[in-house]
């Protein structure tokens, strides 16, 4: 793939669980937006590759490849830049 990504991963077994988690998260939506990821894409129907629904609040990065040792570097400090806003917000919030 020709993407990094970065993300909160709403995987419950119940449908209702997981959709009352969401909209605590998307109640945060411009918190998280203007404080600490302003590119955040919340998808409260994300269909992973296997089929499986789950609820997804993520930053994508195109263009970098995490298996090509020379996007290495920018895609490090990429990951390295959004997983620590993530989790700043994530622990100011939970």
């Amino acid at each position: 793939r020709r993407i990094a990504e970065v993300s909160i991963d709403l995987d419950a077994t119940d449908e209702i669980m997981r959709q009352y988690y969401f909209e605590k998260l998307e109640s945060l939506k411009t918190i998280l937006k203007e404080e600490f990821l302003p590119d955040a894409v919340f998808a409260e129907a994300y269909e992973l590759e296997n089929g499986k629904l789950i609820s997804r609040v993520y930053v994508t990065k195109e263009g970098a490849n995490i298996h090509n040792r020379k996007d290495w570097p920018e895609v490090q400090e990429w990951l390295a830049d959004k997983m620590d806003a993530l989790e700043k917000f994530f622990l100011e919030y939970r």
